[in-house]
């Protein structure tokens, strides 16, 4: 009845929260660093173990994501302040995580603001 496919949480969580999107830079830049930090190590094959065990569940919903949700926002986190350390071009990336950061993809116009718009161009 509920199927989602594998990747629904891959799709969705950044849906619901956009800073979630940097959660993939902090994967990279915890295997890529050459000094080895457990901590950050541990964090992530955590993250990884919890999101991987409930995307091969066929149910699936957002709210089944607040269990693993605080590991992925830390790791993101981490995502942003290894990219911020790494970049020359950090006033273009600060712009970035603005814009990413306030603007929410998939948001929808409210259904009042549209009506509204639409008699407003009507009326012209």
């Amino acid at each position: 009845m509920f199927l989602q496919p594998f990747y629904y949480y891959f799709i969705n969580l950044p849906k619901e929260n956009a800073f979630l999107a940097f959660f993939l830079f902090g994967l990279l830049f915890v295997f890529m660093k050459k000094r080895f930090n457990r901590q950050a190590f541990f964090l992530a094959i955590v993250s990884l173990t919890f999101l991987l065990a409930f995307s091969m569940a066929p149910h699936k919903e957002m709210r089944i994501a607040l269990v693993f949700f605080p590991y992925i926002s830390i790791l993101a986190s981490f995502g942003i302040i290894h990219l911020l350390q790494k970049t020359r071009h950090r006033k273009l990336l600060y712009s970035l995580i603005i814009i990413v950061l306030t603007l929410k993809p998939g948001a929808k116009v409210p259904e009042h603001a549209r009506v509204g718009a639409q008699r407003a161009i009507r009326e012209r």
